[in-house]
Protein backbone atom coordinates (compact mmCIF):
# COMPACT_ATOMS: atom_id res chain seq x y z
CA UNK A 1 0.00 0.00 0.00
CA UNK A 2 1.74 3.39 -1.17
CA UNK A 3 0.57 6.86 -0.94
CA UNK A 4 -0.44 8.48 -4.43
CA UNK A 5 -1.79 11.65 -5.68
CA UNK A 6 -4.43 10.56 -7.75
CA UNK A 7 -4.64 12.51 -11.14
CA UNK A 8 -7.44 11.24 -13.54
CA UNK A 9 -7.94 12.84 -17.61
CA UNK A 10 -10.94 12.02 -19.40
CA UNK A 11 -10.20 11.74 -23.09
CA UNK A 12 -12.61 11.15 -25.90
CA UNK A 13 -15.84 11.54 -24.89
CA UNK A 14 -16.88 15.18 -25.32
CA UNK A 15 -14.04 16.97 -26.91
CA UNK A 16 -10.64 16.68 -24.94
CA UNK A 17 -11.69 17.43 -21.49
CA UNK A 18 -9.02 17.34 -19.25
CA UNK A 19 -9.87 16.83 -15.28
CA UNK A 20 -7.15 16.32 -12.69
CA UNK A 21 -5.70 17.32 -9.15
CA UNK A 22 -3.07 19.77 -8.92
CA UNK A 23 0.31 18.31 -10.21
CA UNK A 24 2.88 19.08 -8.08
CA UNK A 25 1.27 19.34 -4.70
CA UNK A 26 2.22 17.33 -2.65
CA UNK A 27 0.76 18.81 0.84
CA UNK A 28 -2.54 16.87 2.35
CA UNK A 29 -5.15 17.80 4.43
CA UNK A 30 -5.70 15.27 7.14
CA UNK A 31 -8.16 16.44 9.18
CA UNK A 32 -11.64 15.63 6.60
CA UNK A 33 -11.82 19.07 5.76
CA UNK A 34 -13.20 19.39 2.11
CA UNK A 35 -10.48 22.11 -0.25
CA UNK A 36 -11.63 24.59 -2.41
CA UNK A 37 -12.58 23.89 -5.71
CA UNK A 38 -12.43 26.31 -9.18
CA UNK A 39 -15.94 26.70 -10.12
CA UNK A 40 -16.36 24.81 -13.50
CA UNK A 41 -12.71 23.02 -12.68
CA UNK A 42 -14.24 20.15 -11.16
CA UNK A 43 -11.73 19.81 -8.21
CA UNK A 44 -8.64 20.44 -10.28
CA UNK A 45 -7.26 23.15 -7.43
CA UNK A 46 -6.65 20.27 -4.59
CA UNK A 47 -5.25 16.83 -4.81
CA UNK A 48 -6.59 13.82 -3.33
CA UNK A 49 -4.08 11.25 -2.16
CA UNK A 50 -5.48 7.42 -2.37
CA UNK A 51 -3.53 4.92 -0.07
CA UNK A 52 -3.67 2.09 -3.11
CA UNK A 53 -0.90 1.81 -6.08
CA UNK A 54 -2.84 -1.50 -7.52
CA UNK A 55 -5.62 -1.49 -9.47
CA UNK A 56 -7.12 -4.99 -11.06
CA UNK A 57 -8.28 -5.20 -14.17
CA UNK A 58 -11.96 -5.36 -14.77
CA UNK A 59 -12.43 -4.79 -11.08
CA UNK A 60 -14.56 -0.72 -10.49
CA UNK A 61 -13.39 1.58 -7.79
CA UNK A 62 -14.17 4.28 -5.68
CA UNK A 63 -13.01 6.75 -3.21
CA UNK A 64 -13.91 10.06 -1.55
CA UNK A 65 -13.72 12.56 -3.60
CA UNK A 66 -14.33 15.84 -1.45
CA UNK A 67 -11.51 14.94 1.30
CA UNK A 68 -7.58 15.36 0.60
CA UNK A 69 -6.70 11.83 1.49
CA UNK A 70 -8.75 8.86 1.15
CA UNK A 71 -8.33 5.14 0.78
CA UNK A 72 -9.69 2.72 -1.86
CA UNK A 73 -12.94 0.34 -2.18
CA UNK A 74 -12.54 -2.32 -4.95
CA UNK A 75 -17.06 -2.36 -5.18
CA UNK A 76 -18.53 -4.12 -7.68
CA UNK A 77 -19.11 -3.18 -11.19
CA UNK A 78 -23.11 -2.73 -11.04
CA UNK A 79 -22.94 -0.67 -7.91
CA UNK A 80 -21.65 3.12 -8.04
CA UNK A 81 -18.02 4.06 -8.59
CA UNK A 82 -15.63 6.25 -10.37
CA UNK A 83 -12.80 4.32 -11.89
CA UNK A 84 -12.89 0.34 -13.97
CA UNK A 85 -9.17 -0.30 -14.39
CA UNK A 86 -8.58 -1.94 -17.70
CA UNK A 87 -4.40 -2.71 -17.26
CA UNK A 88 -1.27 -0.88 -16.48
CA UNK A 89 1.05 0.79 -18.57
CA UNK A 90 4.31 2.54 -18.73
CA UNK A 91 5.95 5.75 -19.49
CA UNK A 92 9.69 5.36 -19.33
CA UNK A 93 10.28 4.45 -23.06
CA UNK A 94 9.35 7.42 -23.60
CA UNK A 95 10.04 9.50 -20.47
CA UNK A 96 13.47 9.19 -19.27
CA UNK A 97 14.93 9.60 -15.35
CA UNK A 98 15.81 13.31 -15.95
CA UNK A 99 12.48 13.97 -18.18
CA UNK A 100 10.26 16.59 -16.70
CA UNK A 101 6.86 16.29 -15.15
CA UNK A 102 3.99 16.97 -17.90
CA UNK A 103 2.37 19.77 -17.81
CA UNK A 104 -1.49 19.57 -17.00
CA UNK A 105 -2.19 20.32 -20.76
CA UNK A 106 0.14 17.38 -21.57
CA UNK A 107 -1.80 14.84 -19.93
CA UNK A 108 -5.01 14.27 -21.97
CA UNK A 109 -3.05 13.78 -25.12
CA UNK A 110 -0.57 11.08 -23.51
CA UNK A 111 -3.73 9.48 -21.80
CA UNK A 112 -4.93 9.23 -25.42
CA UNK A 113 -2.12 7.70 -26.76
CA UNK A 114 -1.14 5.00 -24.19
CA UNK A 115 -5.06 4.45 -23.60
CA UNK A 116 -7.13 4.88 -26.16
CA UNK A 117 -5.91 0.95 -28.27
CA UNK A 118 -6.22 -0.04 -24.36
CA UNK A 119 -9.60 1.06 -23.90
CA UNK A 120 -10.68 -0.45 -27.61
CA UNK A 121 -9.13 -4.01 -26.96
CA UNK A 122 -10.29 -4.18 -23.60
CA UNK A 123 -14.22 -3.65 -24.96
CA UNK A 124 -14.02 -5.00 -28.37
CA UNK A 125 -15.22 -1.76 -29.81
CA UNK A 126 -14.21 1.68 -29.64
CA UNK A 127 -15.15 4.12 -27.31
CA UNK A 128 -18.01 5.73 -28.56
CA UNK A 129 -16.61 9.80 -28.71
CA UNK A 130 -19.91 11.39 -28.31
CA UNK A 131 -21.01 8.76 -25.69
CA UNK A 132 -21.19 9.06 -21.91
CA UNK A 133 -17.79 7.49 -20.88
CA UNK A 134 -14.00 8.31 -22.18
CA UNK A 135 -10.59 7.19 -21.61
CA UNK A 136 -8.71 7.55 -18.48
CA UNK A 137 -5.92 7.11 -16.19
CA UNK A 138 -4.38 7.12 -12.84
CA UNK A 139 -0.87 8.29 -12.75
CA UNK A 140 1.73 9.31 -10.89
CA UNK A 141 2.16 12.74 -9.01
CA UNK A 142 5.20 14.84 -9.60
CA UNK A 143 6.63 13.93 -6.48
CA UNK A 144 6.72 10.18 -7.26
CA UNK A 145 7.53 11.09 -10.63
CA UNK A 146 11.11 12.23 -9.89
CA UNK A 147 11.96 9.14 -7.55
CA UNK A 148 11.33 7.66 -10.99
CA UNK A 149 7.48 5.94 -11.02
CA UNK A 150 6.39 6.22 -14.60
CA UNK A 151 3.51 3.48 -14.38
CA UNK A 152 -0.15 4.53 -15.54
CA UNK A 153 -3.36 2.52 -14.74
CA UNK A 154 -5.74 3.02 -18.05
CA UNK A 155 -9.01 2.73 -17.21
CA UNK A 156 -13.11 3.54 -17.88
CA UNK A 157 -14.54 6.64 -16.39
CA UNK A 158 -17.56 8.91 -16.91
CA UNK A 159 -17.21 12.21 -18.54
CA UNK A 160 -18.72 15.34 -17.46
CA UNK A 161 -19.13 16.44 -14.05
CA UNK A 162 -21.94 16.82 -10.98
CA UNK A 163 -23.16 20.17 -10.14
CA UNK A 164 -21.15 20.05 -6.91
CA UNK A 165 -18.23 21.66 -7.34
CA UNK A 166 -16.24 19.35 -4.75
CA UNK A 167 -17.23 16.36 -7.11
CA UNK A 168 -14.01 16.00 -9.65
CA UNK A 169 -15.98 12.55 -11.29
CA UNK A 170 -19.08 11.23 -12.38
CA UNK A 171 -20.21 8.30 -10.37
CA UNK A 172 -21.50 5.86 -12.43
CA UNK A 173 -22.61 2.53 -12.06
CA UNK A 174 -22.88 -0.15 -15.39
CA UNK A 175 -22.91 1.60 -18.85
CA UNK A 176 -26.44 3.60 -18.86
CA UNK A 177 -27.65 5.97 -16.29
CA UNK A 178 -29.64 4.09 -13.47
CA UNK A 179 -33.28 4.08 -13.33
CA UNK A 180 -34.48 7.05 -11.76
CA UNK A 181 -31.33 9.49 -12.43
CA UNK A 182 -32.01 13.16 -12.96
CA UNK A 183 -30.87 15.35 -15.47
CA UNK A 184 -31.05 19.00 -16.57
CA UNK A 185 -31.10 19.36 -19.86
CA UNK A 186 -29.23 23.17 -21.06
CA UNK A 187 -29.34 23.53 -25.31
CA UNK A 188 -29.17 19.50 -25.21
CA UNK A 189 -26.11 19.29 -22.77
CA UNK A 190 -27.41 16.66 -19.86
CA UNK A 191 -26.08 17.58 -16.17
CA UNK A 192 -26.66 14.73 -13.80
CA UNK A 193 -28.33 16.32 -10.81
CA UNK A 194 -30.16 15.76 -7.63
CA UNK A 195 -33.59 15.15 -8.16
CA UNK A 196 -34.30 17.62 -5.34
CA UNK A 197 -32.77 20.11 -7.56
CA UNK A 198 -34.34 21.62 -10.73
CA UNK A 199 -34.47 19.10 -13.63
CA UNK A 200 -36.21 18.42 -16.59
CA UNK A 201 -35.41 14.86 -17.46
CA UNK A 202 -35.49 11.26 -15.41
CA UNK A 203 -33.91 8.26 -16.92
CA UNK A 204 -36.26 5.29 -17.16
CA UNK A 205 -33.83 2.75 -18.63
CA UNK A 206 -32.17 2.22 -22.54
CA UNK A 207 -33.09 0.42 -25.47
CA UNK A 208 -30.89 -1.31 -28.61
CA UNK A 209 -32.67 0.32 -32.19
CA UNK A 210 -33.60 -2.58 -34.49
CA UNK A 211 -32.94 -2.91 -37.76
CA UNK A 212 -30.69 -1.51 -40.54
CA UNK A 213 -31.91 1.86 -41.95
CA UNK A 214 -32.05 2.64 -45.53
CA UNK A 215 -28.19 3.17 -47.77
CA UNK A 216 -25.06 2.22 -46.31
CA UNK A 217 -24.20 5.15 -43.57
CA UNK A 218 -25.42 6.38 -40.23
CA UNK A 219 -29.77 6.46 -39.90
CA UNK A 220 -31.23 10.00 -40.59
CA UNK A 221 -32.70 11.48 -37.67
CA UNK A 222 -36.70 10.89 -38.55
CA UNK A 223 -35.52 6.90 -39.02
CA UNK A 224 -34.02 7.01 -35.58
CA UNK A 225 -36.58 9.08 -34.03
CA UNK A 226 -39.25 6.04 -35.82
CA UNK A 227 -37.11 3.23 -34.40
CA UNK A 228 -36.94 5.22 -31.03
CA UNK A 229 -39.82 6.52 -30.24
CA UNK A 230 -42.02 3.60 -29.70
CA UNK A 231 -39.37 1.41 -27.48
CA UNK A 232 -39.19 4.92 -24.96
CA UNK A 233 -42.77 5.35 -25.03
CA UNK A 234 -43.39 1.71 -23.92
CA UNK A 235 -40.76 1.97 -21.30
CA UNK A 236 -42.01 5.29 -20.45
CA UNK A 237 -46.04 4.41 -20.27
CA UNK A 238 -46.41 3.44 -16.50
CA UNK A 239 -44.82 6.77 -15.44
CA UNK A 240 -47.09 8.83 -18.01
CA UNK A 241 -50.16 7.21 -15.10
CA UNK A 242 -49.36 9.55 -12.64
CA UNK A 243 -50.81 12.94 -11.37
CA UNK A 244 -48.47 13.81 -9.28
CA UNK A 245 -47.10 16.77 -11.50
CA UNK A 246 -49.46 19.55 -11.37
CA UNK A 247 -46.98 22.08 -13.11
CA UNK A 248 -45.87 19.51 -16.16
CA UNK A 249 -46.83 17.31 -19.19
CA UNK A 250 -44.69 14.01 -18.86
CA UNK A 251 -43.35 12.91 -22.78
CA UNK A 252 -41.09 10.08 -23.13
CA UNK A 253 -37.86 10.99 -24.85
CA UNK A 254 -34.37 9.66 -25.78
CA UNK A 255 -30.92 10.57 -26.72
CA UNK A 256 -29.63 11.01 -30.88
CA UNK A 257 -27.35 8.68 -31.85
CA UNK A 258 -24.40 10.85 -33.59
CA UNK A 259 -23.12 9.59 -36.74
CA UNK A 260 -19.50 9.23 -35.28
CA UNK A 261 -21.34 6.85 -32.98
CA UNK A 262 -23.00 4.75 -35.02
CA UNK A 263 -20.17 4.18 -37.30
CA UNK A 264 -18.60 3.28 -33.80
CA UNK A 265 -21.23 0.34 -33.18
CA UNK A 266 -23.38 1.88 -30.99
CA UNK A 267 -26.83 1.17 -30.95
CA UNK A 268 -28.31 1.44 -27.38
CA UNK A 269 -29.63 4.68 -26.58
CA UNK A 270 -31.02 6.00 -23.32
CA UNK A 271 -35.03 6.93 -22.38
CA UNK A 272 -36.12 9.35 -20.42
CA UNK A 273 -39.46 11.16 -19.35
CA UNK A 274 -39.02 14.74 -19.68
CA UNK A 275 -41.10 17.49 -18.14
CA UNK A 276 -42.82 19.82 -20.17
CA UNK A 277 -45.70 22.72 -20.34
CA UNK A 278 -48.84 22.51 -22.58
CA UNK A 279 -46.76 23.95 -25.13
CA UNK A 280 -44.16 21.63 -25.04
CA UNK A 281 -41.44 23.58 -23.87
CA UNK A 282 -39.25 22.05 -21.15
CA UNK A 283 -39.86 22.57 -17.67
CA UNK A 284 -38.17 22.43 -14.47
CA UNK A 285 -39.72 20.25 -11.39
CA UNK A 286 -38.32 19.30 -7.82
CA UNK A 287 -39.22 15.60 -7.43
CA UNK A 288 -38.46 12.20 -8.57
CA UNK A 289 -41.21 10.50 -10.14
CA UNK A 290 -41.70 7.01 -8.52
CA UNK A 291 -40.13 4.29 -10.45
CA UNK A 292 -42.75 1.69 -10.98
CA UNK A 293 -42.75 -1.38 -9.43
CA UNK A 294 -41.63 -4.42 -11.50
Amino acid sequence: MVTIAINVVLVGAVGCAAVESRAGDSRAATDGTPLPSSPGTAGADRTVDLEQYIYATGHCYTWRQEISKSDVKDVPCEDRHLFEAVDDTDLDKEYSSSAFYPRPEEWPDIIARYCSQMMDEYLGYPLDPYGRFGAGAVYPDSVGWEQGDRSVTCGIVASGTETDSLTAFMPFEGWVPAVGTCFSDDAGHLTETSCAAPHNLQSIGAVTVPGTPPGDGPPSDSWLDEQASQLCADLAAPYLRTDRFDSASLTPQWNPIDPESWRAGTRRTSCYVGFVDENGTSVPVHAAMPVPAA
